[in-house]
């Protein structure tokens, strides 16, 4: 499927379905004016600054107004195939494709960050709602994740899909439009566009939030399953461990298309990035390959490949 066709399908997600805010419009006509201009590489760009960050959690970019917040995530990408051994004892490791917004780096470190995010699930042996799915499953899911105590909601799961159905979504910050904390809305939506598959799921976090905290940065990322824990004890013995991140060895994750927009909430001076490598005592679990750029008035499109290295 061509670029374009891509970006389309993200204008049929805000349109068709009828759920067309100001910001989805801006971001979405600003993104198909930008497809037809050739992008730069991140060697390329000489005024460009990425920060390289590596934690033990996820991996990919991320991109930030140089002063001021963002008001939508948007990204395209490929339901990757997972290739999952026995529950005992390789556990229960996955690769969840995230598109959301968040905090800046100083609330994710002091544990004022929220992320309201959607995307898809590559789950091995995965146990949801009491039941065990043995060997590999694939969802849909979403999360208002936060930090802070009585906060958010647990990661939530909806339709299933399929490894190889490209996904297209947006996470839209629909108000209040303002740094000052308060009550902050989203529209998550999201289309299986392999099999017309459609969530539109309208989100408020249930405390009040700083802009900086919430919607200072976005982008696509991989994440893994966290450290390994115990999951499952039989006598005092833990018999099923989560184990990190699932292998996609085969089917790397693309992200096609990442678009980050900040007309309306005032976001200014262009845009830097964070690139995210995963790493876990001292091993690197999946990296991020080299950025290709496509910036716009009020925003930034990017893509990019995440390649697994090993489990951890």
């Amino acid at each position: 499927m061509s670029q374009n066709k891509k970006i389309i399908n993200m204008v049929r997600i805000a349109s068709v379905r009828r759920v067309v805010t100001l910001v989805a419009v801006l971001a979405v006509s600003a993104a198909m004016a930008a497809a037809a201009t050739p992008g730069v590489t991140a060697s390329a760009a000489s005024a460009l600054v990425i920060t390289q960050k590596s934690q033990p959690v996820w991996a990919g970019y991320s991109a930030y107004p140089v002063r001021g917040y963002i008001d939508s995530a948007s990204a395209i990408w490929t339901v990757p195939k997972v290739s999952c051994k026995p529950l005992l004892p390789s556990g229960t490791p996955r690769a969840a494709v995230w598109v959301g917004t968040w905090g800046g780096i100083t609330s994710m470190q002091d544990g004022t960050a929220w992320l309201p995010q959607i995307g898809t699930e590559s789950d091995c042996n995965k146990i949801i709602n009491g039941h065990l799915y043995l060997g590999a499953s694939y969802w849909m899911i979403w999360e208002m994740f936060t930090w802070v105590k009585g906060g958010g909601n647990a990661i939530q799961y909806g339709f299933r899909v399929s490894p190889g159905d490209q996904m297209s979504a947006n996470v839209i910050l629909t108000g209040p439009y303002t740094s000052a904390p308060a009550k902050r809305h989203f529209q998550l939506q999201i289309e299986d566009d392999s099999t017309r598959q459609f969530a539109n799921i309208a989100v408020t976090t249930n405390k009040p939030v700083a802009a900086g905290d919430i919607v200072r940065e976005g982008g696509g990322i991989v994440e893994d399953n966290g450290p390994p824990t115990c999951v499952y004890q039989v006598g005092g013995l833990c018999v099923i461990t989560t184990n990190g991140l699932a292998d996609f060895y085969s089917t790397p994750v693309q992200f096609s298309y990442v678009g980050v927009d900040s007309n309306i909430i005032g976001g200014s001076g262009g845009y830097d990035y964070f690139m995210w490598d995963m790493r876990y005592n001292g091993q690197l679990l999946a990296v991020t390959e080299p950025l290709y750029i496509r910036s716009y008035g009020g925003g930034s499109i990017f893509d990019y490949t995440i390649a697994w290295l090993r489990q951890s």
